[in-house]
């Protein structure tokens, strides 16, 4: 239950443009092992699937049972809203940072933080916008593959923190297309957008495990660049009100939260 429970948080993150379904696992100190089990899902099958089956259960659920709160809530209480996810990662920072400084840090280490830094810059410039892109609700050749390509590159970065999957869906101009899918239960777009996720997610993860084999430190580095700059991202537009009053206290419980479980 407590892993279904995670999965719910990771994928309830993957649908909200600038937020990481990624950092929410490295928030809950499962990241780690769900690259592992992703990576060596054929050589330790047994394993895998009992550890990454509630997880993806949980995923499921939070998509589809709770894209339409958070749709609400981001309309009505966009600043709230925005400040839990800014605090979850602000609390999670410390952990990163610790593992990112086990050796003595080179020009590397800060190259790497200084790179992906410089990404989430670029995305919070970027202002994509796909209102205006056609929604594709049938499929022909040239649909499938696009749904499929873009799938794939969305999906890898899902998996890294502090870079949205959704976010890069929305600079590809599939993320409204890939909602209302899941809205309308519109299973025969979503079948080339699921194959995508998976070689996507699957390729990424042999990536990330074998950068945490050779330069574990500078991967941190680079992950701790990704989530600050991704805050950025997230950081709403706010006035002096009440509704800011409230959103610093939800900011500041997020943060203890991220922080309590990050050190578990």
């Amino acid at each position: 239950m407590k892993l279904v429970l995670y999965g719910m948080i990771i994928g309830i993150a993957n649908i909200i443009p600038g937020v990481s379904g990624g950092t929410m696992a490295v928030i809950l100190n499962v990241y780690d092992k769900i690259i592992s089990s992703v990576s060596n899902f054929k050589s330790k099958f047994k394993d895998s699937v009992k550890f990454l089956a509630p997880i993806g259960l949980g995923a499921l659920i939070g998509i589809v049972l709770f894209s339409k709160i958070i749709e609400y809530t981001l309309a009505n209480y966009n600043v709230s809203t925005n400040m839990v996810f800014v605090g979850l990662i602000i609390g999670s920072v410390p952990m990163i940072f610790k593992s990112a400084t086990k050796e003595k840090a080179n020009f590397s280490h800060y190259l790497s933080f200084l790179v992906c830094l410089g990404i989430m810059l670029f995305m919070k410039f970027a202002n994509p916008d796909d209102s205006a892109v056609e929604i594709i609700t049938s499929l022909d050749l040239v649909s499938s593959i696009k749904l499929f390509l873009i799938s794939i590159v969305s999906a890898g970065a899902m998996i890294i923190p502090g870079i949205s999957g959704s976010f890069v869906m929305l600079l590809l101009g599939a993320y409204t297309t890939v909602l209302t899918a899941i809205s309308d239960f519109n299973i025969i777009v979503l079948i080339p957008v699921g194959l995508g996720c998976l070689v996507g997610i699957v390729g990424c993860a042999k990536v990330i495990e074998k950068l945490f084999a050779k330069f574990e430190s500078q991967t941190y580095f680079g992950i701790l660049g990704f989530m600050i700059g991704s805050i950025f991202i997230i950081l709403p537009n706010f006035s002096l009100n009440s509704e800011f009053v409230i959103s610093v206290i939800l900011l500041a419980l997020s943060a203890f939260t991220a922080y309590i479980f990050s050190k578990k």
